[in-house]
């Protein structure tokens, strides 16, 4: 264990006074940072100041200097606020009301999620019950044009829409039906003037590609620079990454950068330092010596190892208010093992869990507990507050496990918030989990004392979650085709011509070492294909929310007996969409040459397959692979405060002993009447009753029959690219004891996206592969793949989008020498 002292951090105080702004909004004055971004007229601000130190409130500043700048504000005079998570999302709105309120602003302040739109749509409807509902897209449409008529609010001129950045991404990338996305994408990109991206260093280079290029846009399109539209760019992160200021920079328009410790020479004599965290005592530990193999079990020996210490924290009030804390862990099932060694010495009525797995009411009621325990949906911004409010800080002690720098940093921010608190110098008392990169680092300093700058330093040295950023050089311009492409649609020769220029400019932005094509129109033409070849599939198979192989063989059986569609769905209805769908596809798109056989048919069918999924996990903002859903009963509460709920069915095979159903007839049966408690969505592959924890996660691994294909041609067509897998079985990597048929076919029936590399240490790929893991977040499982001949070679597979990214980060020259042969280049010019 290493034992260091940080020191308490203080802000600088902007001491000159500041009219308009009332006191219950600023008690102890604006930081000095906040007054920076509340001046800031650049189109690009980045405020990065330390976690805990209100770089929210400073955006909301600029709020009020618009509308001090300009008391009637138009339409498009709306802001947006994009927050990661629907949880900060929630916090965001009741910050954002409370400030709107408090200054008096024009803004009313609405969220937008699927849930709050949900809501909205039926308050209207209910209000006007003629009201026919629309597609989801027009539903959008609809609340950004008459939120006030919906709402029934008419007192204010102008919105602040706290959105999730899933509705933004498809917004601004045509996602929408055909007929919504282009007044979708009209309502973001026209209404909005001012855009607040908080916690930027939360999302990944592929994600940051979709801020980029609306950026970019805004720019070629004159909204940064002319005096009437004036759109701004608030970014908010305490751990920017240097390649994020990079390519800011490149965008070639003056920047605000607002840095911690930064103060103008002409500032110096207006501003002074305040507390905003509180001393802190960190104790460090690695996975070696607490004997685990993962930092979240580390983790759990930790807390168990200190429970007594954390039941009397909670039972020794200091200076007349309780000791309070938290436990956060990246995994859900971890958290949910520390709850069960908690509650044996601990009354259950002081803990609370804040997870992804947990309703909005549970959340809730968990905030208001003294010990929160919490995954990583508190690390982004998140404030444990308390309706009861403290002299110091809110949080005590804090125990947490952390993968990478910014991790950490994030974490320990968490505790020891001290900024406007009467008492400021308690100290606070932190245990943490991790790398034992870092805890090498950090050896020379133990039993030091750190200022938390230097500290931060240190850390910032180590790599960080989103570290992986040459995607944004290699593939990010390919998704960003389909806007451009869709944009372009019913626009004259000159249009056409103008967005021709934006694609140079956004290549240059993304991909400034590749040279610009001399045919531009057959670069035009190469795009149009790609993007309409999207689409045209999608309009077939968006329908196929499974695939089972039987369908393949039913469709085989078909066309070779020559019956027609009718007679095959009537012969197999359990197959009748998925045979309707494949030959619709076949009948309209595939153009059959002389001598192919019925095998190449349904070789083209399945290669198109994989191709949407391809291309559909490319467009997608978060992971398009979602893992199905399991329905089950949980009597005593082991996953969360909901006797019955829905969640991934992976989570709970690896993390809990379980009952297992064949059918929901079959759950129901045995648990008649808890339907009407959560009624399971369409989507739930399986049904389960939770018994208990096992002692450790069950470590899984995947088996794919390939049969008949050959090794050499499998990994021709397979290996060492982006691909899509069908037909994935889960199997247990070290219980032997095996799995029941329903958990093994789980993956089945789903085109996975995922990156494939051999298992073995004499390839080139995989030591390569084993250094990318140890500085992302991403985790291979193994593969067993049988080939024709009963053959079989082990591989390692990363599925779901972050094959893209590994992909683009491994060395090519290795996958090359691994495969045997020169992988085909890319024939499109524009992509790197």
């Amino acid at each position: 264990m290493l034992s260091i002292k940080l020191s308490a951090l203080a802000e600088y105080r902007w001491t000159r006074e500041v009219d308009k702004l009332p006191p219950k909004t600023f008690p102890h004055g604006l930081l000095y940072h906040q007054w920076r971004t509340y001046q800031a007229e650049e189109p690009l601000i980045v405020n990065t100041s330390p976690t805990g130190t209100g770089k929210t409130k400073a955006a909301l500043l600029r709020l009020l200097k618009r509308a001090q700048q300009q008391p009637k504000l138009s339409a498009n005079g709306d802001a947006l606020l994009i927050a990661p998570t629907n949880e900060l999302l929630r916090q965001h709105v009741e910050d954002a009301r409370q400030f709107c309120e408090e200054n008096e602003l024009p803004y009313a302040v609405h969220p937008l999620s699927r849930e709050t739109l949900d809501g909205f749509i039926a308050d209207y409807q209910a209000r006007y019950p003629g009201l026919p509902h629309e597609r989801r897209g027009a539903d959008l449409v609809t609340f950004l044009r008459n939120s006030n008529e919906i709402t029934g609010d008419f007192s204010k001129q102008v919105a602040l829409w706290v959105v999730n950045p899933d509705i933004f991404h498809y917004a601004v990338t045509y996602s929408y039906h055909k007929h919504d996305r282009g007044p979708v994408f009209d309502a973001f990109f026209e209404r909005f003037n001012y855009l607040i991206i908080d916690e930027l260093h939360y999302y990944d280079a592929k994600q940051l590609a979709t801020f980029l290029f609306f950026m970019k846009l805004s720019q070629h399109r004159g909204y940064l620079r002319d005096a009437r539209k004036h759109r701004q760019f608030c970014i908010l992160t305490a751990t920017p990454r240097p390649y994020v200021r990079q390519y800011l920079e490149r965008l070639g328009e003056p920047i605000a950068w607002i840095e911690a410790g930064v103060v103008a020479p002409e500032d110096q004599e207006f501003v002074e330092p305040t507390p905003v965290l509180a001393p802190t005592h960190l104790h460090l530990f690695t996975t070696e010596e607490l004997q685990e193999q993962e930092q979240s079990g580390a983790l759990l020996q930790l807390v168990t190892r200190e429970r007594e210490t954390i039941r009397r924290w909670l039972d020794q009030p200091v200076d007349g208010e309780p000791m309070e804390g938290a436990i956060i862990s990246s995994s859900l099932g971890m958290i949910n093992r520390i709850h069960q060694q908690l509650c044996a010495c601990i009354d259950q009525e002081k803990v609370g869990r804040i997870t992804g797995a947990e309703l909005s009411e549970g959340r809730a009621a968990a905030k208001e507990k003294p010990l929160i325990l919490a995954t990583p949906t508190v690390d982004i911004g998140y404030n444990f507050e308390h309706a009861r409010p403290k002299r110091r800080q809110n949080i005590d002690f804090l125990f947490f496990d952390a993968s990478f720098g910014d991790e950490v940093l994030q974490r320990l921010g968490r505790a020891g918030r001290v900024l406007g608190k009467e008492q400021q110098e308690q100290e606070s008392i932190v245990y943490a989990v991790v790398d034992p990169v870092c805890h090498e680092l950090l050896q020379q300093y133990d039993g030091a004392e750190l200022a938390r700058t230097g500290f931060n330093k240190i850390i910032e040295g180590l790599p960080g979650k989103n570290d992986l950023s040459i995607y944004l050089r290699t593939g990010a311009i390919a998704e960003l085709y389909r806007p451009i492409v869709l944009l372009q649609q019913g626009m004259s020769d000159a249009g056409q011509r103008e967005f021709l220029e934006f694609l140079v400019e956004l290549q240059g932005l993304l991909c400034p070492d590749k040279s610009v094509p001399a045919d531009m129109g057959k670069l035009q033409r190469r795009i149009r294909g790609i993007v309409y070849g999207y689409e045209d599939r999608r309009k077939y198979y968006q329908r196929l929310d499974s695939i089972p192989a039987e369908a393949f063989e039913k469709l085989r059986s078909a066309l070779k007996n020559k019956r027609t569609l009718g007679q095959a769905k009537e012969q197999y209805p359990e197959f009748q969409t998925a045979l309707e769908v494949f030959w619709q596809s076949i009948k309209e798109r595939y153009r059959q040459r002389a001598g192919q056989t019925l095998n190449d048919i349904i070789e083209w069918l399945s290669s198109d397959l994989r191709q949407y999924a391809i291309e559909r996990a490319r467009l997608s903002f978060r992971e398009s692979f979602q893992p199905p859903l399991a329905l089950v009963y949980d009597p005593d509460e082991l996953h969360s405060s909901k006797e019955v709920a829905t969640y991934n069915a992976l989570h709970f095979v690896r993390n809990y002993h379980l009952i297992i159903y064949p059918s929901l007839s079959d759950w129901c049966k045995q648990h008649p009447g808890l339907t009407q408690v959560n009624s399971p969505t369409d989507d739930v592959a399986a049904y389960f009753r939770l018994l208990k924890l096992r002692e450790e996660p069950l470590h899984l691994a995947l088996t794919l029959d390939a049969r008949p294909w050959r090794q050499e041609e499998w990994e021709e067509t397979f290996a060492y690219r982006v691909t899509a897998l069908h037909g994935l079985r889960i199997i247990p990597s070290k219980d032997h004891t095996g799995l029941p048929h329903e958990v093994q076919a789980l993956f089945a029936e789903q085109f996975i996206p995922a990156f494939v590399a051999r298992q073995d240490k004499g390839c080139q790929t995989y030591p390569k592969l084993y250094d990318l893991q140890k500085r992302a977040r991403f985790y291979p499982l193994s593969l067993r793949v049988t080939f024709s001949g009963s053959g079989e070679q082990d591989y390692l597979v990363v599925l779901g989008n972050m094959a893209f990214h590994v992909y683009a980060e491994l060395p090519r020259w290795a996958m090359v020498r691994d495969l045997g042969k020169t992988l085909r280049e890319d024939d499109l010019p524009i992509i790197c």
